[in-house]
């Protein structure tokens, strides 16, 4: 009995984790800012369905343009332009 309860309370504490990192992965500006994170946060759906015995996972579907794509982003507060370093003098 002792090990069946220890069994289960160490699969909550795992279904708990990957519920808390596939929130953090399925938020915007992580899933929809490149292909890879996206396919990362629809693979932490597949693992979290597993564990949860869910039947129908709710993927997320692509952006129309990836966060990686667009002209400006923000890095640490800073806009930068896509491909341009303007911190380089020549």
């Amino acid at each position: 009995m002792f090990r069946k309860r220890a069994y289960e309370r160490a699969m909550r504490d795992k279904v708990q984790r990957i519920s808390r990192i596939t929130k953090i992965a399925t938020s915007p500006g992580n899933c929809d800012y490149s292909p890879y994170l996206h396919g990362i946060a629809n693979g932490l759906i597949l693992a979290e369905s597993i564990l949860t015995n869910t039947k129908r996972p709710d993927y997320l579907d692509a952006p129309e343009k990836w966060g990686c794509e667009k002209e400006e982003h923000s890095i640490i507060g800073e806009t930068h332009a896509s491909g341009n370093d303007d911190s380089k003098s020549s």
